[in-house]
């Protein structure tokens, strides 16, 4: 903290909503750290590095296994890599050579880190070049058992864990101790420690401006408030004493909540709807069942994809899709085929090199070029149709001539398909501007749509919702996205066919009324938001709820659409 002893305030971008209170630990970089020591001997220092390798390969073990408990087999794999890079031959043998010249160890291990980082980033296969990021986290947990500062780790008191990024191995050695928030200088938005930190249901606040790690104290107080995406250090005793009555009220509120687990999704006037969950993997299949889910809204397929150097099999798959459909135990579960490009990368698949790759090949696009892996996957979706009722939606769709392409894949497949069983469900997800005027042709096609509000915000507001410079004028409060998705509401209903809300309009309780006096009728949000959803819809009608839908269409800016969205919710 500064000397001045007085409050400091920092805005970043909200990743998981909650108030956290708690002294601050600070995980700087270790490389920038590392103090210059005499060289000892040859001995001591391979010494050194053996001991440093042995309690670091301790560690991804637990990491490992913590993972798995916690996350599922899917999530744990990343640290099998983790635990190769570290035992590689190749890269030990790079550091004991710059050991056998004089160099000390924690040097040794920076030196060879940058020489093979150097080497994977000019690699021409872009699995190699996605192990950068793994390496260096391997190579940081190496020094940092070489330079002793993993003692922190063994405290059990809570704390808010302030770094510049944070691994996902970091993040999940440091959920061993209470951990009430996680602030980040940097970070992804769509990172896999967003996910994780999604799942864990912690406060989290990312790409935090002007926030000077090294300027930091130890174990000084700081407040988080993650739904707004502020920081505030030394908050002295009022806000302090604010803060702690929030985090206490919002802890006693989702003790509360409970009861609505195992309750039916009504409004007060009886009015069904559906609250669903957004899913990556089976352990979170399995949270957003145990935490009373209507159904699953939305399973990511891509992440089956990612961190691999081939695609999974068809029965690879077939095996994960009927591990959904067994637990959701004839709830629906809706299944997005593989949505990749933009923000995410798969090292085997045809991607070009893109100056703009949001507006680029990507989705549904990329999928019907690399027809083969999309192939084996609608095989893998027909086959699994057969254990309980799928629906499968596609994403990133812009004419319907894709989607008369990919029924045209589907026929044979569907012929094959045993008589008597379910019928699968298709859709597809709204997400590009010139769909909102297309849904009488796309209603041939498909049952039901489902709305991305993350890229159909971003594409509307011509606003990169990867930098945080412009979210401001990238939230989902913007009148002209509110109108978006009341238009599509309306013309969806027109049309006969169903619409789901599953981007992050649908995890902001502000908008929930919104949504439902619009004509949606199900959202799909993060599985630890499901019982306030039901809370709030129990004291709402859906005539409340679309007259107040009716009033924010009108808005003529953000801050009037929250106020009034506000004053809705305070009642």
């Amino acid at each position: 903290m500064n000397a001045r002893n007085e409050p400091r305030r920092f805005q970043g971008t909200p990743v998981f909503p909650g108030i956290a209170v708690g002294p601050v630990l600070c995980l700087r970089p270790v490389a920038g750290s590392l103090a210059d020591r005499a060289f000892t001997t040859e001995a001591e220092e391979l010494r050194r590095l053996d001991a440093a390798v042995q309690a670091s390969e301790k560690q991804i073990l637990q990491i490992k296994d913590m993972a798995a408990r916690k996350m599922g087999a899917q999530e744990a794999m990343i640290f099998e890599a983790h635990q190769m890079m570290l035992t590689d031959p190749e890269y030990l043998d790079g550091i004991r050579g710059e050991i056998g010249q004089g160099v000390i160890v924690e040097k040794a291990v920076q030196s060879v880190t940058g020489m093979f980082v150097k080497i994977l980033s000019q690699s021409t296969s872009d699995y190699l070049r996605e192990r950068v990021a793994d390496l260096k986290d391997v190579s940081q947990r190496l020094i940092r058992n070489l330079v002793s500062s993993t003692a922190e780790l063994s405290s059990t008191e809570p704390i808010l864990l302030v770094a510049e990024d944070l691994a996902p191995s970091d993040l999940m050695a440091y959920s061993r101790q209470p951990l009430r928030g996680v602030v980040l200088t940097k970070g992804g938005l769509t990172s896999h420690t967003a996910i994780l930190l999604k799942s864990m249901g912690i406060p989290s606040v990312f790409q935090v401006k002007d926030l000077d790690l090294h300027a930091l104290t130890e174990s000084g107080m700081a407040v988080l408030e993650a739904r707004d995406g502020r920081l505030t250090l030394n908050p002295g005793a009022e806000l302090l004493a604010q803060a702690e009555e929030q985090a206490r009220e919002e802890e006693k509120r989702q003790a509360a909540l409970a009861v609505w687990k195992n309750k039916a999704s009504l409004m007060r006037d009886n009015n069904a709807v559906m609250v669903c969950s957004n899913v990556a993997n089976q352990s979170q299949v399995d949270l957003a069942f145990e935490n009373g889910a209507d159904g699953i809204g939305l399973y990511r397929t891509e992440f089956l994809f990612m961190d691999r150097s081939s695609p999974p099999s068809e029965d690879e798959q077939l095996r994960i899709y009927q591990q959904a459909l067994k637990v959701a135990a004839g709830r629906p579960v809706t299944l997005r085929t593989m949505d990749v490009g933009g923000d995410k990368e798969i090292s085997y698949l045809k991607m070009p090199k893109e100056d703009n790759p949001f507006l680029g090949v990507r989705g549904l696009r990329l999928s019907l070029q690399n027809r083969g892996i999309f192939e084996t996957q609608l095989r893998a979706l027909v086959r699994a149709s057969e254990s309980g009722p799928l629906e499968v939606m596609f994403p990133m769709v812009t004419t319907t001539q894709e989607l008369e392409e990919v029924f045209e894949i589907l026929k044979p497949m569907l012929a094959k398909k045993a008589p008597g069983t379910p019928a699968i469900k298709w859709g597809m997800m709204l997400e590009i501007p010139s769909n909102i005027f297309m849904i009488p042709e796309f209603s041939k096609w498909v049952q039901f749509f489902s709305v991305g509000t993350n890229d159909l915000t971003q594409y509307l507001t011509a606003c990169d919702r990867m930098n945080p410079n412009l979210h401001d004028l990238s939230d989902a409060y913007s009148p002209g996205v509110l109108r978006a998705v009341h238009y599509l509401a309306q013309d969806v209903r027109r049309c006969g066919r169903e619409l789901s809300v599953c981007g992050e309009m649908a995890s902001d309780p502000l908008l929930w009324p919104f949504l439902f006096g619009a004509g949606v009728q199900k959202i799909s949000q993060n599985a630890r938001l499901i019982t306030a959803s039901r809370e709030a819809l129990s004291r709402w009608t859906l005539e409340e709820c679309r007259a107040l839908t009716e009033r924010v269409i009108r808005a003529g800016s953000r801050e009037e659409a929250r106020r009034l969205l506000q004053e809705f919710s305070a009642f």
